[in-house]
């Protein structure tokens, strides 16, 4: 099944533009959905055949859809993202509940060798996840992976971010917020997550001080100097955020929450936000009244994501695939109507944004 619609609308009261332009990736229809793209134009992601079935990881190449190789007691996997060499990142559950990282090369097949047997976890009580890849900017380039070990299975719990580097071919955890110890005697946090890297080594997550607490957004340079994001300031609420990308300037995108103290209440729809990295400041995205969600942010600085309508509670009710270039208005790539939800996921370094409409794999443009 192929939608294909093109248009350029403006939002009943909101004078927004959209740029309505949709092409599934799935001509089966399948539930899934596309999380990275490449400049090539492969989007990878995951297809189940039921709401509640398991996710298996697939390429979707020129509306084509590829598993990528499992080994033989696997039942779950996703692919998270695609660099333009081909590798994806991601990860696959065995039948026994062993989450290990898992890095696919250009073909779909599995990395062996040493580069698999790093991104396998050594203890029962250990689940690990590949979040990202860069090419180096070095004489030699190499391949910089990123991801998370979580405690817990369903990825709750506490979690540390790690780094593979190739020329000590082991993963090694990425430093985070100065403490009171040294680990691994006692850390400083519970939960620090990579999102994303880029090259010539800029990263971006989250930190998490103690349970139950609100995380907060930090980028590191050169793969190992942690720095916290600055949050907008506000004197009657709790300010929380998230990176959850990053380009080769250093450029940061994300998401901010502010909450009432005491009851942790949302105070506000949640904004999208840039940390370009030659500014002190943080630039909230345009949304108007909307909730806003920045996913990507590609080398040339546009930025992708979601745009969320809210209810007289403040809840999301529907969402609209965006896309924004720095403090512009967000040009809407569906639009947002309550009879649709989409959500804008990856964006390449040639434009190719790719995403979910409706459940299902879509590139948008």
């Amino acid at each position: 099944m192929k939608t294909w619609v093109s248009a350029l609308m403006v939002v009943a009261g909101a004078g927004l533009a959209v740029q309505a332009c949709t092409q599934s990736l799935d001509p089966s229809g399948s539930l899934g959905a596309a999380l990275g793209v490449n400049d090539s134009g492969i989007a990878v992601g995951w297809t189940t055949t039921g709401s509640n079935g398991p996710r298996r990881a697939v390429a979707y190449r020129d509306r084509k859809v590829v598993a990528l190789q499992l080994l033989p007691d696997d039942v779950a996997s996703e692919a998270l993202s695609i660099d333009d060499q081909g590798w994806s990142a991601g990860y696959a559950r065995s039948a026994a509940g062993v989450t290990r990282a898992v890095l696919w090369g250009s073909t779909g097949a599995i990395s062996a060798g040493a580069l698999q047997t790093a991104l396998t976890p050594t203890s029962p009580g250990s689940h690990l996840v590949a979040a990202a890849t860069a090419l180096s900017t070095t004489a030699q380039p190499f391949l910089l992976i990123v991801g998370n070990e979580y405690q817990n299975a369903d990825f709750s719990g506490n979690a540390r971010a790690w780094i593979y580097h190739p020329a000590i071919v082991a993963r090694v955890y990425l430093p985070g917020p100065p403490g009171p110890c040294v680990p691994p005697v006692c850390t400083p946090f519970v939960r620090l997550l990579v999102n994303d890297v880029a090259a010539p080594g800029w990263a971006a997550g989250s930190v998490q001080l103690d349970a139950g607490g609100t995380d907060r957004p930090v980028r590191w340079e050169a793969a190992n100097v942690f720095q916290y994001l600055p949050l907008p300031e506000s004197k009657t609420a709790v300010v929380a955020g998230v990176a959850t990308s990053v380009n080769a300037r250093g450029d940061s995108v994300g998401y901010v929450d502010l909450y009432e103290p005491g009851t942790m209440r949302r105070v506000q729809p949640r904004k999208a936000v840039l940390w370009p990295a030659d500014s002190p400041s943080p630039v909230v995205l345009e949304s108007g009244a909307n909730a806003s969600y920045a996913a990507a942010i590609n080398d040339t600085g546009t930025i992708v994501g979601w745009v969320a309508a809210t209810n007289s509670s403040g809840e999301e009710t529907h969402r609209a695939a965006v896309k924004w270039r720095g403090t512009e208005s967000p040009v809407f790539l569906e639009a947002l109507a309550p009879s649709s939800t989409s959500e804008a996921s990856a964006v390449s370094n040639t434009g190719k944004i790719v995403g979910t409409k409706n459940g299902r794999a879509v590139q948008f443009e």
